[in-house]
């Protein structure tokens, strides 16, 4: 938007300055000098007009590293999944938590999904709530977190532990509270860390539940959101929080206190984020460094937790309304993944060199 303006003002100076060119030149000019100036000023603002709209568009296809290669949707015969959440699970397995349309004013259900990193469905199964939040701790334990349930839930399916979310807030209308935002959730093998909304007016709470969920103390509130998503990882060091509204990443202790932020909101530095609601979603990619998502621009970034941006890697095609997203990576395989709520699927993310020719089937 920055350089579209700029080449509009350009243009406009431009087309004032041929002007008062044309005024001056003398009525006893010949009318060839008089066409000729201008004809020639003309071609210089349209070249002028061509650079900078080439130098737009320049900008949001730059040649980044990775790029998106073929996209992974769930699919249930005779059903519509519809995309809540996502995460890498063991063996780079792609888990995507979704709610299954009710039919007949029957409720909506749960089902989670495990494809391989090609798109081959590897194992799929119920649950007995919508799986909104889902990520695995470094033991590999699945935790799936939803308005109303946390649940701690076996690789095959069954649930092991569970914590009514009723106790994480300060209404029991969870049905409107719930309205309020979506809940997130990281663990390690120690705690769990929840996020979910304190009050109508989208700020959110964070706990700390022991890994069996049977331990529950709040350790930050007041947290902003954006867009009803609040996007919570840990290290098991910190805790890194996406505050989408600021534009900017806050790093916690795993006791609630903060350490520090980094990030702006800026559609031009490289280090900044988009638009007004970025980043909406965050992982963890080892002790110092991490991966951040944002809508519109689909921009995905690596970054020192310290702040310092190490990589622009890719952008992803998204609509600008803001819908959730969600991000992950495989390290055995260096590939990347952004899940798009809005187009119902997962992208895979590779470097632009390894794209295959033709989809992965």
């Amino acid at each position: 938007m920055q350089t579209n303006f700029t080449v509009l003002f350009s243009s406009s100076y431009l087309c004032l300055f041929v002007r008062a060119v044309d005024r001056r030149l003398s009525k006893n000019n010949r009318e060839s000098n008089r066409f000729t100036t201008c004809f020639t000023m003309h071609l210089f603002l349209l070249g002028v007009c061509y650079v900078g709209l080439g130098a737009s568009e320049g900008v949001r296809s730059a040649e980044l590293p990775f790029k998106e290669a073929y996209t992974i949707e769930p699919q249930l015969a005779g059903k519509k999944p519809q995309l809540e959440s996502f995460s890498v699970g063991p063996r780079g397995n792609l888990w995507m938590g979704c709610r299954i349309p009710g039919e007949n004013g029957a409720p909506d259900s749960g089902h989670i999904f495990v494809y391989d990193p090609t798109g081959l469905l590897f194992n799929s199964f119920p649950i007995a709530f919508i799986p909104q939040a889902i990520n695995f701790s470094t033991k590999s334990w699945l935790y799936v977190a939803s308005s109303d349930k946390i649940a701690r839930v076996a690789l095959q399916g069954n649930i092991e532990a569970e914590l009514s979310s009723e106790r994480l807030y300060e209404t029991k209308d969870l049905a409107k509270l719930s309205q309020s935002g979506l809940p997130s959730i990281a663990a390690t093998d120690d705690a769990v860390f929840v996020a979910y909304p304190q009050s109508e007016d989208g700020k959110y709470r964070i706990f700390r539940l022991s890994p069996d969920l049977s331990v529950e103390a709040e350790i930050i509130s007041d947290i902003d959101c954006c867009s009803r998503q609040l996007d919570l990882q840990t290290d098991g060091k910190n805790i890194l929080l996406t505050e989408a509204s600021q534009g900017k990443v806050s790093v916690y202790s795993t006791s609630g206190k903060r350490i520090k932020t980094f990030g702006k909101k800026s559609s031009t530095e490289p280090n900044g984020f988009s638009g007004d609601c970025n980043p909406l979603a965050i992982r963890v990619l080892s002790e110092d460094h991490v991966l951040t998502g944002e809508i519109g621009s689909g921009a995905l970034k690596k970054f020192k937790i310290d702040g310092t941006l190490v990589s622009h890697l890719a952008n992803v095609k998204l609509p600008e309304e803001c819908r959730r997203i969600s991000i992950g990576f495989d390290e055995e395989r260096n590939w990347y993944y952004m899940m798009n709520a809005s187009a119902n699927c997962v992208s895979v993310i590779m470097l632009a060199e390894e794209v295959p020719d033709e989809p992965i089937k």
